[in-house]
C-alpha cells in the first residue's frame, strides 16, 4: 500500500508483509480507505473502535503473532494507530 499522508494509508505502510499469513476476507483495504476518509481528526475520536478492529484481525496474521493474549495485541495496534497518525496529516479543519 502506498503512504498518502493520511491514516490509513500510514498505517498500512506501517505493517510489514511478512506478519500476513492470510488477506481473503479481512477487508483490511477497504478499512483503510474508510479511515483516509475519516481523516485525522475523525480517526483520533475513533481510536478504540480502530484498534478493536485490528485486533480483530489476528487470525490473519502469522501464528506466534495471532497467538499473543488479547492484551499485548491491542497494547501494540495502539500504538501502531499513534504512530499512523503521527505520520498523516491532520486536515485544516482539524487545526484550530
Amino acid at each position: 500500500m502506498e503512504f498518502s499522508n493520511r491514516p490509513g494509508s500510514a498505517l498500512g505502510s506501517l505493517i510489514p508483509e511478512w506478519i500476513i499469513a492470510d488477506t481473503s476476507g479481512c477487508g483490511c483495504a477497504s478499512y483503510s480507505r474508510e479511515m483516509d476518509v475519516w481523516g485525522h481528526k475523525g480517526c483520533t475520536e475513533r481510536k478504540e473502535e480502530i484498534v478493536t478492529h485490528l485486533v480483530r484481525q489476528s487470525p490473519h496474521l502469522i501464528k506466534p503473532l495471532a497467538l499473543l493474549p488479547e492484551c499485548v495485541k491491542r497494547y501494540g495496534a495502539a500504538k501502531l494507530l499513534d504512530q499512523a497518525l503521527a505520520l498523516s496529516v491532520p486536515e485544516e479543519s482539524d487545526v484550530h
